[in-house]
């Protein structure tokens, strides 16, 4: 009669939240971070709000009693303002990386903000403080049933134009004319 092996198994370690694919890696339209905070919120059917503040920021005060975090994020105020700022160079996006690359298990994430470029790009003065988008990017997209998102090149101030359409990048809804943050609560 055979044996059955009884050796325990080892499972590989599991991630705490599904971790979609970023789109564009290693394109000229890399999906930006602020983008794919909102893609992995709704992946999770929750609000970017409710992301942040229930699994995010107690990951953050959790390494700032550890004297490694930031203070405040300004990602977790309500109106999103700020929020573009998670795309930048400077600590904090280093640290909201660190989270998501823990509760995600992705190793790809560095590429969705300008993070990996503190040394070379200054910190202030680079990136929009509101949304801009090409709507026929969204058009297109949304058409061709793929994924809708905000490459990171679209979130540089000197960018105006779509670099596959040529058109201008909106910066209001043409609805009721209000300019958006990169990340809103909902």
């Amino acid at each position: 009669l055979p044996q059955w092996n009884l050796t325990v198994e080892r499972l590989p370690r599991r991630s705490t939240l599904y971790a979609p694919a970023p789109v564009g890696l290693g394109t000229v339209m890399g999906e930006s971070l602020t983008s794919y905070l909102a893609r992995l919120a709704a992946a999770h059917c929750v609000y970017p709000g409710i992301l942040l503040r229930e699994m995010i920021l107690p990951m953050l005060e959790e390494a700032e009693t550890q004297g490694n975090g930031p203070k405040q994020h300004p990602l977790w105020r309500r109106d999103g303002g700020g929020s573009h700022l998670i795309n930048v160079t400077d600590s904090r996006t280093q640290a909201a990386l660190q989270v998501l690359k823990t509760l995600t298990l992705r190793t790809d994430l560095g590429s969705l903000s300008l993070a990996t470029l503190t040394e070379v790009l200054p910190l202030r003065g680079l990136t929009r403080s509101r949304l801009a988008w090409c709507p026929i990017c969204y058009e297109e997209w949304q058409t061709n049933e793929q994924i809708v998102y905000d490459p990171l090149l679209w979130k540089f101030r000197e960018i105006s134009l779509c670099v596959r359409h040529g058109v201008r990048l909106q910066t209001t809804c043409p609805n009721c004319d209000r300019s958006l943050p990169h990340l809103a609560w909902r």
